[in-house]
């Protein structure tokens, strides 16, 4: 199902953000079994379309996601490609979370992890969870040590640590 069919589905359902996501994290339940999730297979895969340009970073923070603007005839999310590789793989994530929970705001330009608005911290909730999900971290964790997960999942320690204080384990702790 592309972003455009779900996001009709959950308009005509009248879905809430959460029912959204918990069809999209069923999705990459189904299709990532392992970390780390490829963000740009999952946006594809929604028929959205993923660039990486130079020169990003000196207008827009790195991260451009619009729905259909710009020559594009799709939503795309577009990511400076002299971001490092997590942080491209960050801003891909990020980008399918504006798609999908903002639909009607036009574009979006940011990147930062930890600031922004509340539909930027929204998406970053998002990415968080698109890129480690709930099962995942479940079946790794008093499996790894922390720096281990963080790099199964291809994420910065940093995100790891957010996302895990977000997360409740019903009493498994990650080893330090």
């Amino acid at each position: 199902m592309t972003v455009s069919a779900l996001l009709k589905k959950a308009r005509e359902e009248k879905w809430e953000a959460q029912d959204l996501l918990d069809v999209l994290m069923r999705r990459v339940d189904r299709r990532f079994r392992y970390p780390p999730v490829d963000p740009v297979m999952v946006a594809q895969e929604l028929g959205i379309a993923c660039f990486d340009r130079a020169g990003l970073k000196a207008r827009w923070n790195a991260i451009m996601v619009s729905m259909g603007e710009h020559g594009h005839t799709q939503p795309s999310i577009v990511v400076d490609r002299e971001c490092t590789p997590l942080e491209r793989r960050f801003g891909f994530a990020k980008g399918i979370g504006h798609l999908i929970l903002h639909p009607n705001t036009r574009q979006h330009r940011t990147l930062d992890f930890t600031e922004g608005n509340g539909e930027s911290l929204v998406a970053n909730s998002f990415a968080a969870r698109l890129l480690m999900p709930g099962r995942m971290l479940s079946q790794l964790a008093g499996r790894m040590k922390f720096g281990e997960m963080a790099l199964a999942f291809d994420v910065t320690e940093k995100m790891l640590s957010q996302r895990w204080e977000g997360f409740s384990i019903l009493g498994k702790k990650a080893n330090s």
